[in-house]
């Protein structure tokens, strides 16, 4: 099973620090596998972050980011936090030769004014061996509506407000030949016994991957 570092924090939430170039090089120490964040400035650069900026950094500069995944052949679960710049985007990755290094997911497309399916097949119209994800969770985004979703191969299984699912669902996505990575409760603010037992289940359920803030400690609960 696979440890996501999300947005390269390694032991809790760290708002400074995430999705900085300072913290991928210190994750990258202990984890080849992350989730972060992109976005595009209005001048045409794009950057790493969860919020929006308006000037390029050291630090969120996508181009030193990318440098990174692919010297140290990373892994990126890439949240795209805007739309409109779909060629753009994958210009810039096919640039960086980082296609096969990630997955990109867009969790907000429908509240941001397009359709999943529509998304995905225009991004593989621009780039075919670009991968996409595809949310199932209990915000209306049911396994159902994921199973049929074409030209996705990966669920992120999300619990924003109860922690509703169990191994039956892990099945049947599995027995529909997905890769399921999990997010862990830590995320939306749940405590940190109700994190570390989902760690169990996750693990009991045979899930691909768990994202958490905390991978340091999934890995010493992976080792025992």
């Amino acid at each position: 099973m696979e440890i996501l570092s999300h947005r390269y924090l390694l032991a809790g939430k760290n708002s400074k620090n995430e999705n900085t170039l300072s913290q991928l090089k210190d994750s990258l120490k202990f984890f080849n596998f992350f989730e972060t964040d992109i976005r595009r400035l209005a001048s045409g650069e794009f950057y790493i972050s969860h919020n929006e900026q308006t000037v390029l950094t050291p630090e969120n500069d996508a181009v030193a980011h990318t440098a990174l995944w692919k010297n140290k052949g990373a892994k990126i679960a890439l949240n795209i936090k805007e739309l409109g710049y779909e060629q753009q985007l994958v210009e810039f990755l096919r640039k960086q030769q980082v296609v096969n290094n990630l997955f990109l997911f867009d969790f907000d497309i429908e509240f941001l004014g397009a359709e999943l399916q529509s998304y995905i097949n225009n991004i593989h119209s621009l780039e075919p061996g670009l991968r996409c994800a595809v949310r199932v969770s209990d915000h209306n985004e049911t396994i159902e509506r994921a199973l049929a979703i074409s030209g996705s191969k990966i669920i992120w299984l999300d619990e924003f407000d109860s922690l509703w699912a169990n191994n039956e669902d892990i099945q049947k996505l599995k027995d529909a030949g997905k890769t399921v990575y999990c997010i862990a409760p830590d995320l939306h603010n749940f405590s940190q016994g109700q994190m570390e037992k989902r760690f169990h289940d996750f693990i009991a359920w045979e899930v691909d991957g768990i994202c958490t803030d905390y991978p340091l400690q999934l890995k010493q609960i992976l080792a025992q």
